[in-house]
């Protein structure tokens, strides 16, 4: 956790990884906030920096010029482009807390019986689109090896795919959307936070923290809900309106 907070230019110390009562892994604090308290302000180019390493001109231009990169959904793209990223020798220390093994994420649909997809409809379209995301990420390789002339390690394309997917699933159940100003109107934008993206779900009792994406300063910025004591675990809330289908497809857990 140090090594993640000093790459992001953070003082050490300012949060510890343990599990919770739940034997969950958890983010506490370790000094205590008062309400309206910031607790945590990440500048939007410090998240990029530490989650990408700075790519090549020629690979820009590729991703610019892929048809099956272009055909994929936002969160798709975000998979794809983690994934070649993270094929690199130089690991960021932010990779190293997030879950993208099969064993950690065999709770998602695609991992799921048949059976247990018919129940829902809402199951079922998202198994076909994640499916059809699937068979994009083996054109994606095809592209890339034609461009460069050959995968990453040399890496095979079913296993090309199923990194892949993983990141998928990762990066749906981990995504940060927010609104976001682009050529003179607001859109939802997406991204991926370190440090927020390590907090648990709270329901509405229990939750104490909020973040906010600050336009003006181009930011991330968490704040204290309420009286927050020294060494407590920090909760978010990831919907309070949302499904039960919602929670455990994305999120693997249905609130209590």
């Amino acid at each position: 956790m140090n090594q993640l907070l000093l790459q992001l230019s953070l003082p050490k110390n300012l949060f510890r990884l343990r599990k919770n009562r739940q034997s969950i892994r958890g983010l506490f604090t370790t000094k205590s906030y008062d309400k309206g308290e910031q607790i945590l302000k990440l500048p939007v180019f410090e998240t990029r920096r530490t989650i990408l390493n700075r790519q090549s001109e020629r690979f820009k231009n590729f991703i610019r010029n892929s048809p099956s990169y272009n055909r994929l959904s936002k969160n798709g793209r975000f998979a794809a482009l983690l994934s070649i990223t993270r094929l690199k020798k130089k690991i960021s220390q932010y990779w190293k807390m997030i879950p993208t093994d099969k064993k950690e994420l065999k709770w998602n649909v695609w991992f799921w019986k048949p059976s247990e997809i018919d129940k829902s409809r809402f199951y079922r379209a998202y198994k076909e689109k994640l499916e059809n995301e699937y068979n994009l990420f083996g054109s994606l390789y095809d592209e890339y090896t034609q461009y460069f002339g050959k995968m990453i390690y040399s890496m095979k394309k079913k296993r090309f795919q199923e990194k892949c997917i993983l990141m998928r699933i990762m990066v749906t159940s981990r995504v940060f959307g927010f609104m976001n100003k682009k050529k003179d109107k607001h859109v939802v934008d997406m991204a991926l936070v370190p440090i927020l993206d390590l907090m648990n779900h709270g329901n509405k009792e229990k939750y104490n923290t909020k973040w906010e994406y600050v336009e003006e300063g181009n930011y991330f910025l968490m704040t204290a809900l309420k009286d927050i004591p020294k060494h407590t675990e920090l909760l978010d809330s990831y919907g309070h309106n949302k499904s039960n289908e919602i929670f455990r497809t994305f999120y693997g857990f249905t609130p209590i």
